[in-house]
């Protein structure tokens, strides 16, 4: 029996603050955490980042087990750049600046990760060995940001006290409420656009910026709440390679056929141009600023045009 669409719209409010306390209790958890173990927020975040790409994983499996894999591809290769255009564009904007460490080689390493699909598709297909090429790419970037902590800080590492335990499954408790949450919403919203009769075209487009990657938005609007920075450009540079894993995950169970080309070179050429920006502006002076906030953004929304005039035309 379908629900009543005031009773839809209640659930999806309700779930709107649901998904906003999961993020409160997450942000807060993982810089105790951190804390305690003495470990970089950022490298918290990137392994936070595939956590938050769940969403995504999820939608891609069910895409494969309908006989549509390929139509993951662009929801994961869009979500890349709604990431580093929309949300991080838009996040620079409100908080004026968010404070970065300088260093081109904190994000060089994944920023490699997001273009290693793109030319390996330019073959025409992706396929299962490539799947394990970004699936081994992805541990070793994991692996590259471990190594780079300090062993100072290393060192001071104790025994965890319990409390330390009591703040890693609040963590669990509040990725859980933001993933679960997500979920309710996406469902709730696909319900009520179907029943608004919105076209096909713009409901997918607000199901991708605001749907599947509604747990980095609401992390990233946390984070820079409680004045963590690394952990909202972290989570999102995490979430970012996170959707390249998950590609790499969903090719173990079928090929991904790049079609039309012409599309996939238009979202190609917009990551690859994100990615240059990100890996200047974090760069210089040490910071975002407003202004490179509006380029991010400016980059996303001649890449809606564009994606919105190849599919009318």
């Amino acid at each position: 029996m379908a629900l009543p669409t005031g009773l839809l719209l209640i659930i999806t409010i309700l779930s709107f603050a649901v998904l906003a306390y999961g993020a409160d209790m997450l942000v807060a958890n993982i810089k105790m955490i951190a804390s305690h173990y003495h470990l970089s927020i950022f490298l918290l975040g990137i392994i936070l980042g595939f956590f938050t790409s769940i969403p995504e994983l999820i939608l891609g499996l069910t895409a494969v087990h309908r006989g549509v894999a390929s139509l993951s591809l662009g929801n994961l290769l869009g979500g890349i750049i709604v990431l580093f255009g929309l949300i991080l564009g838009l996040a620079i904007i409100v908080h004026r600046t968010i404070k970065t460490d300088g260093q081109s080689s904190t994000i060089a390493p994944s920023i490699l990760i997001l273009l290693l699909p793109l030319m390996l598709g330019l073959k025409g297909s992706l396929n299962h060995w490539d799947g394990l090429i970004i699936i081994i790419a992805y541990i070793a970037v994991v692996l590259y940001s471990a190594r780079t902590e300090s062993s100072a800080k290393q060192a001071q590492v104790s025994k965890p006290p319990r409390l330390a335990s009591r703040h890693f499954l609040f963590s669990l408790l509040g990725l859980g409420l933001i993933i679960g949450t997500s979920q309710v919403i996406v469902s709730t919203m696909t319900e009520l656009m179907e029943r608004w009769q919105w076209p096909p075209l713009v409901a997918g487009v607000l199901l991708l910026a605001i749907g599947t990657n509604l747990p980095e938005i609401v992390v990233t609007i946390e984070s820079l709440i409680k004045r963590a920075s690394d952990l909202s450009i972290s989570n999102l540079i995490g979430s970012a390679i996170g959707n390249v894993v998950v590609a790499g995950i969903l090719l173990q169970f079928g090929s991904f056929s790049i079609q039309p080309f012409m599309a996939f070179v238009v979202t190609a050429s917009t990551i690859c141009l994100l990615s240059s920006f990100l890996l200047l502006f974090y760069k210089t002076d040490k910071q975002f600023s407003r202004w490179e906030g509006i380029i991010l953004l400016c980059i996303y929304l001649l890449f809606l045009v564009a994606e919105l005039k190849w599919a009318i035309y």
